[in-house]
């Protein structure tokens, strides 16, 4: 496989957006030498991994991050780390958002920048939108001031909703900011860690 033989002790930099074979992750996790690694990764994977990467990230469900984290572990050699994850409707909730930073903030205690990207698997328009209205700032309380970032999520719907639709879920909204085939909603969290949501129709 290309990838195993790409992967090798003395590598720097690996970064791994799609799940590989058990065999080639077990490998990527005995490697010493990596400063910025990002993979497909799941909390059960991180006492495996023997690099100890300032730069670390995950590209995973997001139901994979809110199961129990290892107990006792972290990793306060990562300064930097970046969230990649797909979300599905009945695992995101404001409770399952607060119990998803707490565990990151136990795993990564010391980190400097945060990037947490969100990508709705299959999104309709209720759906992303929904998403909007249940991302508020006090769910990230708990992030150090000293924490800066940002999350992400922008969403291209395939299909326009109807106009109907439309009005009938944002008739009273004043949180986001509506253009055409397009909703937006921005707000800080604290200075220097922001949140930005946008879907495209």
């Amino acid at each position: 496989m290309i990838f195993d033989a790409l992967i090798h002790e003395g590598i720097e930099h690996v970064r791994v957006p799609k799940k590989i074979p058990k065999k080639s992750l077990t490998k990527l996790c005995k490697i010493t030498s990596i400063k910025d690694l990002s993979g497909p990764f799941t909390y059960s994977h991180l006492p495996l991994i023997c690099s100890k990467s300032s730069a670390f990230g995950f590209y995973t469900d997001f139901k994979e991050l809110i199961k129990e984290k290892p107990e006792y572990f972290s990793m306060p050699w990562v300064k930097k780390l970046h969230i990649c994850s797909n979300v599905e409707v009945p695992d995101f909730t404001a409770e399952s958002i607060e119990h998803f930073v707490k565990c990151i903030l136990e795993i990564f205690p010391n980190i400097e920048v945060l990037y947490i990207q969100i990508k709705p698997l299959n999104p309709t328009w209720k759906f992303a939108y929904g998403i909007t209205k249940i991302l508020e700032p006090h769910l990230f309380k708990n992030i150090p001031l000293s924490v800066k970032g940002r999350i992400e999520m922008e969403v291209c719907l395939k299909e326009m909703v109807s106009v109907d639709e439309f009005y009938k879920l944002t008739l009273e909204d004043n949180e986001c900011a509506f253009g055409f085939s397009k909703a937006c909603k921005n707000f800080e969290i604290h200075e220097d860690f922001t949140a930005y949501l946008v879907i495209r129709c």
